[in-house]
């Protein structure tokens, strides 16, 4: 389970991707060198931080659903070798132990 929030995006985030806030434009996205790392897109949140902002969010403007604190579906791949405990997952981010 995980505690999740909304926030404005500015591309389509899909299950498993690390998102980021931009720091140019305030909202989030897929994780990119130089963005601020806020988690991953929470598709089953046990408690949903805003959720009164659900029922009135600005139908002209994106938004995803951050998983900020628990267990949350993150793409992890081994293309550069094992992965171990310590090791950078995102900027900024480490495998816990």
């Amino acid at each position: 389970a995980d505690f999740a929030e909304y926030f404005p995006s500015e591309e389509t985030i899909t299950e498993g991707d690390m998102i980021a806030l931009n720091p140019a434009t305030g909202k989030v996205r897929k994780m990119r060198s130089g963005d601020i790392l806020m988690g991953a897109l929470s598709t089953n949140p046990a408690f949903i931080g805003n959720n009164g902002v659900e029922r009135n969010l600005d139908t002209s403007t994106s938004y995803s659903l951050v998983g900020l604190i628990g267990q949350v579906k993150v793409k992890v791949t081994t293309e550069n070798g094992e992965i171990k405990a310590g090791d950078a997952i995102a900027l900024g981010s480490k495998v816990g132990i």
